[in-house]
């Protein structure tokens, strides 16, 4: 684009770079979200297929759809979304 590599631009990035490094951001998701993957399959709910992720993306796969269950965690207060009929997703913030 015409102002995309700009100087205001740049120091946004490296200002989002350097919290990312201050905070161990990167490492934090990986060390919650190993923790919140060990939780949930810790459940041992004859419903779940597996449970999947990447730091803190984490998948619930599902025996059965999943609507329901996204409704009754909304209702819960607990924001996620699905992925496909039978998968519920989480990604909560990085902090």
């Amino acid at each position: 684009t015409t102002f995309g590599g700009n100087a205001l631009a740049a120091a946004a990035g490296v200002a989002v770079l350097e919290e990312f490094e201050d905070r161990r951001l990167v490492e934090n998701a990986a060390e919650v979200g190993a923790y919140f993957q060990e939780r949930l399959r810790g459940l041992n709910a004859p419903q779940i297929r597996t449970v999947r992720g990447l730091g803190l993306m984490i998948g619930v796969e599902f025996r059965e759809k999943v609507a329901p269950i996204v409704s009754a965690l909304r209702d819960a207060g607990v924001l996620t979304i699905n992925a496909g009929a039978t998968v519920i997703r989480f990604v909560p913030p990085l902090t």
